[in-house]
């Protein structure tokens, strides 16, 4: 391992360790926890899986049972197994973007270390893994399948992709740049649409999802389907939730439930979806920055978002700011930085009052939303308009600018 990402790796474990004492000791001395509450919804889950019951007796979880399989030892072991798992995972995936960033000619030791940093030193990414949020599992898993990928590993990746869908199933939006990627350069066969590699992927990722959402439907039957996929299509959460959509959900709370209300539901997908399959489109060979912008989109247009949702873009930052002529704008970046962070500041502030003071400020809360998502599409456009089109991957290939005398890398299976 590089001695530099060793260094890396060292700080960000003693940084975690840090936060980790520092939330054992705000649990118990201060009104606000340290520890999402979702931990507790995880921990409750592993415990009714350890009685051979379900883990959706437990009320709110949403999450494939494989999570509570996974945080059994939160009851056998250890209380903070799962937040000591979390952030391996965390740690893992700075491995990955020091790794990718290596594939992407980034030979300078300043900006290796800073891009790395984005993630590997970043108090909001530690902050989210230590307080038990399990995003940086699958934050590892849509690194390690792009990772496969670009190394030549097809079946390795497709599984990864297979398992990391039926984890939490938004990345099936980065189907349409991974099949791209697998086009008739891949394996070296001169083929059309379909080929050897985009058939392969198919089956694997397909049939790894439909394994494991096959055995969870045997095991836990409708209660499965219902509560990990089906629910959020018409879930309504207007606590803890940055969506603009919060404040029409708690309007509709208050009234009895409607066909218009489901349909309405419905329809804040429309907008969300029709952005994504449009950025595939256009911005398909450019697998890292498609599934940057896709995530960010489906992220910024949620009907349903909260802080932790943003790892699962904030992962692909450091990959794409090496090809962002955002690089030679300090001025703009510094300021999309500050739109960022502070609209969310004020956001906050707005959420403590209501949640912890009492105080009925949901209108106030609307606006500041309204306020993050305008910064969002700032941001997003920023990107987009500051992207040089040259692709990290171009045509199967790792490095666009390898020459012609480089020989052709052999496919590891």
């Amino acid at each position: 391992m590089d001695k530099t990402l060793k260094i890396l790796l060292i700080l960000g474990t003693i940084l975690r360790i840090g936060f980790l004492l520092y939330g054992l000791w705000q649990d118990k001395h201060m009104l606000v926890k340290f520890t999402d509450i979702d931990y507790s919804v995880f921990t409750d889950a592993a415990r009714f899986v350890h009685q051979k019951q379900s883990p959706y007796e437990r009320a709110t979880y949403r999450y494939t049972p494989l999570l509570a399989w996974l945080l059994v030892p939160n009851i056998t072991v250890l209380p903070e197994f799962g937040k000591i798992l979390f952030v391996i995972c965390d740690l893992i995936v700075g491995y990955f973007i020091y790794e990718f960033l290596k594939m992407f000619k980034v030979t300078s030791k300043i900006m290796l270390v800073s891009l790395t940093s984005i993630w590997l030193l970043n108090p909001f990414v530690i902050t989210i893994s230590t307080r038990g949020s399990a995003e940086s599992i699958l934050d590892m898993l849509v690194m390690a399948t792009l990772y496969c990928f670009a190394t030549k590993r097809l079946t390795l990746g497709s599984i990864l992709y297979g398992f990391s869908v039926h984890f939490k199933i938004y990345p099936i939006l980065y189907s349409l740049p991974i099949l791209y990627m697998l086009d008739s350069n891949y394996l070296g066969v001169k083929t059309k649409l379909f080929n050897s590699a985009r058939i392969k992927f198919f089956i694997l990722s397909a049939g790894t999802f439909f394994l494991l959402t096959g055995i969870m439907f045997k095991i836990y039957g409708m209660e499965f389907l219902n509560e990990t996929y089906f629910y959020h299509l018409i879930r309504k959460d207007h606590r803890h939730n940055f969506s603009i959509y919060f404040y029409q959900m708690y309007l509709s709370t208050s009234v009895s439930e409607s066909l218009f209300s489901k349909i309405l539901g419905l329809l804040t997908f429309i907008p969300q979806m029709l952005l994504i399959v449009l950025i595939g489109i256009y911005y398909y060979k450019d697998i890292i920055f498609c599934c940057f912008l896709q995530t960010y989109v489906f992220i910024a247009y949620q009907k349903v978002c909260t802080s932790q949702y943003f790892m699962w873009y904030l992962c692909f930052l450091p990959l794409i700011i090496p090809q962002s002529k955002l690089l030679k704008k300090p001025i703009q970046s510094v300021l999309l930085i500050i739109a960022w962070v502070a609209t969310q500041a004020i956001y906050l502030s707005s959420a403590f009052k209501l949640e912890h003071l009492g105080q009925n400020n949901y209108i106030n809360i609307w606006l500041t939303e309204l306020l993050f998502f305008a910064a969002n599409i700032w941001i997003i456009y920023s990107f987009m308009k500051n992207n040089n089109n040259t692709p990290m991957f171009l045509k199967g290939e790792i490095n666009p600018n390898k020459t012609s005398s480089d020989k052709p890398e052999k496919v590891k299976e």
